[in-house]
């Protein structure tokens, strides 16, 4: 039996991984705060709470719709597994570090930035600053191992929302020993935050200090 186009309409806005729809449904518990707030200033005839909670919405709406374009799949080169900018690039004996930041107001998604296959998922704390520092190792086709931090810094006030919204702001989709292909989604930080990407030496690295790279845009060579 096959879908009208009007049912296949409806089941594409759905299930779409890039539709607007899908990636709200990540962000259910705030959408509930956030029309609450709604209601409330409506029903306390609060205009600063009512327009706070459009705005909310708003922001919502711009910030939480998907971000992942259409991947060009290459593994010649290792691409940005977030949206965010290059905070600092160091070098040790072995390996290339480099710090990003993600802007606190979106929901990065994590995409796999060669074909890898995850060998290991741990929670560590290498900062005094570190909230929640998610670490996932991965070996590519090469036999290359890297590995990439997830990192949540500690905030002031306004923190205990987002405890209270979510238990952990670190996420990721899968487990260990999982192949994944360039550009497949793995994970997410809630609110932005920070990555490091810790890469081996054979990489070249092909970006700069405080470039504004997104997804799939190359960072470095293999």
């Amino acid at each position: 039996m096959f879908l009208s186009k009007k049912n296949y309409y409806i089941v594409y806005i759905i299930m779409n991984r890039t539709s607007l729809l899908y990636n709200i449904t990540y962000v259910t518990k705030l959408i509930i705060f956030v029309i609450i707030l709604i209601i409330l200033g409506f029903y306390f005839k609060n205009k600063y709470i009512k327009y706070v909670g459009i705005l909310l919405l708003f922001f919502i709406i711009f910030f939480f719709r998907n971000n992942i374009g259409t991947i060009t799949q290459n593994n010649k080169y290792f691409i940005s597994p977030s949206s965010s900018k290059i905070k600092n690039i160091g070098y040790n004996e072995n390996e290339t570090v480099i710090y990003t930041y993600l802007s606190p107001l979106d929901r990065h998604f994590m995409i796999a930035p060669v074909d890898c296959t995850i060998t290991n998922i741990e929670n560590i704390k290498i900062k005094d600053s570190d909230t929640e520092r998610l670490r996932v190792t991965f070996k590519d086709i090469n036999e290359n191992t890297f590995s990439l931090d997830q990192i949540v810094s500690k905030l002031g006030q306004g923190a205990w929302l987002l405890k209270f919204l979510y238990k952990t702001r670190c996420v990721v989709f899968n487990k260990v020993g999982d192949k994944l292909e360039q550009g497949q989604r793995y994970g997410l930080i809630r609110f932005g935050s920070n990555m490091q990407y810790n890469l081996p030496k054979s990489y070249k690295i092909l970006t700069t200090v405080n470039s504004k790279v997104k997804l799939g845009d190359v960072i470095a060579s293999i």
